[in-house]
């Protein structure tokens, strides 16, 4: 029996993808702002520092659920891992 999913049902594979490239994107954007104001010696503001504390956060969520909606093809993980076995 096939656990339901609300994810996979919710989001098609093509939005989840581009929520995860969009995250990602935001992530790198606020990497460079962060570190553009240290390079520059300039006092932070406050809107970068919580979000470069919450930004995370939800990085852990995405992670768990991307990790909960992998389809690993019915194998163990080390087989995949190992890759085809040689026969020797």
């Amino acid at each position: 029996m096939e656990q339901y999913n609300t994810i996979r049902v919710a989001l098609p594979p093509h939005v989840r993808s581009a929520v995860y490239l969009g995250y990602s994107i935001v992530g790198v954007v606020l990497g460079a702002i962060l570190l553009s104001y240290l390079v520059l010696q300039l006092a932070l503001p406050v809107w970068l520092v919580v979000a470069n504390v919450v930004f995370p956060f939800i990085g852990t969520a995405f992670g768990l659920t991307a990790a909960s909606n992998t389809d690993l093809g019915g194998q163990p993980q080390h087989a995949i891992d190992e890759g085809p076995a040689t026969g020797v």
